[in-house]
């Protein structure tokens, strides 16, 4: 069998990003109770990701409380801490999820205008007013609803992922919706409507420390050999119209 590591459920339920959970889990393989005497280097080379960001993910583990560092040099031992106390938790947590947080409040306050402009619409026999007041609601509300290339939790929550990245590591944030969503539209041009490449490139660009999403050469190998796209050419037309006007027709 060749060398390797074990997520555990513990380690795989905590609320972290995918690279932290992952060094948690290879600190874990190697803490035999005296912790783990492993450099900056080598859990770099590991995790294929340069030390610079390493020693970030590290310092993060370390603000909230997973990682316990003692010693320097080549006397440093991490200590992994998978039960942090419950301020300290809560505290490290509330910056980390707090994108999540503001992207499923802006959904739920989404639903609940779309479901308002339904309710005024079903009253319009009764006053035209409101009912041209509510259809421009409606339209107005859908305009500003972000369209993904993909709907599974898993690339949601890597989009989501990638975004806190650029904002920490880069400084960097979308200026305006429909900026973002170009974004994704070349993303999904790019991959060809892979969905499975699309994530393997977007956490291969945040482990590397990268600006921008690239697409490894086995990838584009892989893209080439294939003609089956990932979506019907009427939803791709759909998509390209909604970046183009905002809105797609019926």
């Amino acid at each position: 069998m060749k060398p390797g590591i074990w997520i555990s459920l513990e380690v795989w339920e905590l609320d972290l990003s995918a690279m932290e959970r992952i060094l948690l889990a290879k600190l874990s393989s190697r803490n035999d109770g005296g912790g783990s005497w492993a450099g900056d280097e080598k859990l770099a080379e590991f995790l294929r990701c340069t030390p610079q960001y390493l020693r970030k993910l590290r310092k993060r583990l370390e603000e909230q409380g997973y990682i316990e560092r003692t010693g320097y040099g080549s006397t440093r031992r991490l200590a992994v801490n998978l039960q942090p106390n419950k301020q300290r938790t809560e505290q490290a947590t509330n910056g980390t999820s707090s994108n999540r947080n503001k992207f499923q409040s802006a959904q739920k306050k989404q639903q609940e205008a779309q479901l308002e402009a339904t309710n005024g619409t079903s009253r319009s026999n009764e006053w035209s007013v409101d009912y041209r007041v509510t259809k421009e609601l409606t339209i107005e509300k859908t305009k500003e609803e972000l369209v993904l290339p993909f709907e599974s939790p898993e690339f949601r929550q890597l989009w989501d992922e990638w975004k806190e990245y650029k904002r920490k590591e880069h400084r960097f944030t979308f200026k305006a919706m429909k900026t973002e969503q170009a974004a994704l539209h070349k993303l999904h041009n790019d991959v060809q409507g892979n969905e499975r490449i699309a994530i393997d490139a977007i956490g291969n660009s945040i482990a590397n420390g990268w600006k921008g999403i690239f697409i490894s050469s086995e990838a584009k190998r892989e893209l080439s050999r294939s003609s089956k796209p990932g979506r019907s050419e009427e939803d791709r037309r759909k998509f390209a119209e909604y970046i183009a006007t905002g809105k797609i027709s019926s």
